[in-house]
């Protein structure tokens, strides 16, 4: 199961008056960290009630790969030169009113003001599929 990858990140806070920025990036950095850590608990307790033969839950950090793949030497390596704003430029936070759209989405962390493009997304599957190569075995019946 994967957790939630940091909430308080990417261009959308650009949108928000400045005085609110960093106490609503901090709420959402507690609340992606709490979700995480709550679900991590479940998880446990969850395989406490299950044969392990017939079910296994894992932890996923998704924020931790995304993490990774964000690193600046990463986003180098994939052509992703702009990380500051998105592809898709609006004028206010309703997203209401497109200002620019950019003519090439591979070079961007971001697509939106709060989604990452495409590029960033093959990675992430890359990843979870390279966790899952390392997880995946046959169960004996």
């Amino acid at each position: 199961m994967s957790g939630l990858p940091s909430l308080e990140q990417g261009p959308a806070y650009s949108l928000l008056p400045p005085e609110i920025v960093q106490p609503v990036q901090a709420a959402l950095a507690v609340a992606s960290e709490e979700h995480n850590r709550l679900l991590k608990a479940e998880i446990q307790r969850f395989q406490t009630l299950v044969h392990p033969r017939m079910l296994q839950l894992e932890y996923f950090d998704l924020g931790g790969l995304f993490d990774s793949i964000t690193q600046a030497d990463n986003l180098e390596e994939l052509g992703i030169t702009v990380t500051n704003s998105s592809c898709i430029e609006f004028n206010s936070l309703d997203l209401a009113e497109v200002e620019s759209v950019c003519q090439d989405p591979a070079q961007f962390t971001f697509y939106d003001p709060l989604h990452y493009t495409t590029t960033i997304h093959r990675e992430v599957a890359k990843g979870i599929a390279k966790a899952l190569d390392r997880k995946v075995t046959a169960v004996p019946y």
